[in-house]
């Protein structure tokens, strides 16, 4: 389970695209915390920090803004036009007790024995849409597939889901399924990031445009 880790921003002075442009040119990455009807506050973190907690796939963060610590989940983010440097990141406050909706990778793990056999592996659900607490975002969903064989299917219902998560699509969804055939398919590991989560009964964005 994702648990809330450390990250550094600090108030922007000035807004507007002109004023981005310059934080850019530092390595800063404008954004804006926002949510729980309080003011949206502009702010600024480093290129590397909010890369790094990229690669973690952590969602949640406790913001450490002018001495004091926010928990935020990460809502959007903004990308330049060849997906290489973050342009803007968006920080919704979150209590520990609120509920989201979020979109999850489902990854595939092992080597199924069907496919040792020469069947043809295919997932036909990579993401799945769930509701869990705010602080508690699962990193991804795992399958493993190591036992399974030729003829074999694994829908959502089966998907073993940690502990407050439920799924919110049908249960008869086909996930992942092994069918005869010459060709192969290896498992692997989606690179597209879930989508950003959705407060139950949450209050609506009041954040600030660069």
């Amino acid at each position: 389970m994702t648990t809330a880790i450390n990250l550094s921003v600090e108030k922007r002075p000035e807004t507007g695209t002109r004023a981005s442009r310059r934080l850019r040119a530092k390595n800063l990455v404008p954004g804006v915390i926002f949510g729980h009807k309080q003011e949206s506050v502009p702010v600024t973190v480093k290129q590397e920090d909010i890369e790094s907690i990229l690669k973690s796939h952590d969602k949640v963060v406790d913001l450490q803004l002018e001495g004091k610590t926010e928990t935020a989940v990460i809502t959007d983010l903004q990308w330049d036009t060849f997906g290489a440097k973050i342009y803007h990141v968006d920080f919704q406050r979150v209590d520990p007790n609120e509920r989201v909706h979020v979109e999850v990778n489902i990854v595939l793990k092992g080597i199924a024995h069907g496919v040792v056999e020469g069947g043809t592996l295919e997932q036909l659900h990579r993401t799945l849409a769930i509701e869990c607490p705010a602080i508690a975002i699962p990193h991804e969903i795992t399958v493993r597939i190591t036992d399974m064989q030729i003829g074999d299917e694994l829908k959502i219902g089966d998907l073993k889901l940690p502990e407050n998560v439920h799924a919110l699509e049908d249960e008869s969804l086909l996930v992942v399924h092994i069918v005869k055939g010459t060709g192969e398919e290896a498992p692997s590991e989606s690179e597209e990031g879930a989508t950003e989560p959705e407060l139950v009964g949450g209050q609506a964005k009041d954040k600030t445009e660069d």
